[in-house]
């Protein structure tokens, strides 16, 4: 899976700052208030995003580090993508939904409703299916 804007945004300012904080703020601008930190466990929830942030540091210090190997970072195994999938599927991992404030337009980090996790139910059964298929 590629990042999302929000994502690639988020580790961008994360490897040029060393910011959460800021990160997730550039990421969601219209971030509701006290959602910070959620907002930030959500997006760190994805591995791609470590590995990002990881490989962009590694990139920044590649002259300093000069045996390090900057290598393009892993895309989700399997197991990580049936994982965020679990995730959902138990409540364990908010998503974003837009709210309407006196200040106009918010993000504001929820539990997913229950179309939500039944789609991530779905999805985690056909990603198996495919699994299984690519052994016959």
């Amino acid at each position: 899976m590629a990042l999302t804007k929000q994502e690639a945004t988020f580790v961008k300012w994360v490897v040029l700052q060393g910011d959460k904080l800021k990160a997730i703020k550039e990421a969601y601008p219209k971030l509701e208030e006290g959602d910070e930190q959620e907002a930030i466990r959500h997006i760190m929830q994805n591995p791609e995003v470590q590995r990002h942030i990881d490989a962009g540091v590694l990139y920044m210090f590649k002259d300093i580090v000069t045996h390090a190997i900057v290598k393009e970072p892993e895309p989700l195994s399997f197991d990580e993508q049936c994982e965020l999938l679990r995730l959902t599927i138990n409540g364990e991992r908010s998503e974003a939904k837009y709210v309407v404030t006196q200040e106009g337009l918010r993000i504001k980090f929820v539990p997913p409703d229950d179309d939500t996790r039944q789609y991530a139910l779905q999805t985690l059964q056909t990603l198996r299916d495919n699994q299984q298929r690519q052994w016959f």
